[in-house]
C-alpha cells in the first residue's frame, strides 16, 4: 500500500477528515471571493454579483463552522463520518 492510499483510507481520524474539508471550504471561499471581486465584475450584472459574493461568504462561514466543531470536539455531529 502506498503512502497516498494509507492517507486516504477510512482509518483516518475523524478530526483530520473534517479539518481537510474545512480547509477545502475556506480555500474555495477565498478563491471565489477573489474571483468575484476582480474577474466577475465585468461578467455579471450587479444582482448576479451580489448572489455570487453571498455564496462565497457562505463557503467561508461553513469552513469556519467546521473548524469550530473540530476545535470543540463535536466533529462527530457533523454527520459526514460515521
Amino acid at each position: 500500500m502506498s503512502a497516498l492510499e494509507s492517507n486516504l483510507s477510512t482509518d483516518a481520524p475523524v478530526a483530520s477528515v473534517h479539518l481537510m474539508r474545512a480547509g477545502c471550504l475556506i480555500v474555495a471561499g477565498i478563491v471565489s471571493s477573489a474571483f468575484g471581486a476582480h474577474a466577475a465584475k465585468e461578467v455579471l450584472e450587479p444582482e448576479g454579483l451580489d448572489a455570487f459574493q453571498t455564496a462565497a461568504r457562505y463557503l467561508l462561514f461553513m469552513g469556519v463552522a467546521v473548524l469550530a466543531a473540530c476545535a470543540s470536539g463535536r466533529e462527530r455531529g457533523l454527520g459526514w463520518v460515521e
